[in-house]
C-alpha cells in the first residue's frame, strides 16, 4: 500500500540522516548540521497554543497523505 511505501521511504531517510549525523560528529563537523538561530527564526510566523499548532500539523499531514495517495493510486 502507499502507506507502507511512505514508511519505507521514511525509514530510509532516517537511517541516512542518522549516518550523516554520526559521521559529522566523528569528524568534528556537527556544527554543519545545526541551523543557526537567525536562519530558523524566519520560519516563525506566529505564536499559538499547542493545540492549534498540533491541529495545523495534522491538517498538513492529512493533505500530504491524500496527495501522496492520489499519486500512487491508479
Amino acid at each position: 500500500t502507499w502507506l507502507a511505501k511512505i514508511a519505507l521511504f521514511a525509514k530510509a531517510f532516517v537511517d541516512e540522516l542518522r549516518a550523516q549525523v554520526r559521521s559529522a560528529a566523528a569528524d568534528g563537523r556537527l556544527h554543519e548540521l545545526l541551523p543557526f538561530t537567525g536562519q530558523s527564526a524566519a520560519l516563525i510566523h506566529d505564536v499559538v497554543p499547542a493545540a492549534e499548532a498540533v491541529d495545523r500539523i495534522m491538517t498538513g499531514a492529512v493533505a500530504a497523505l491524500r496527495a501522496a495517495n492520489s499519486w500512487t493510486a491508479g
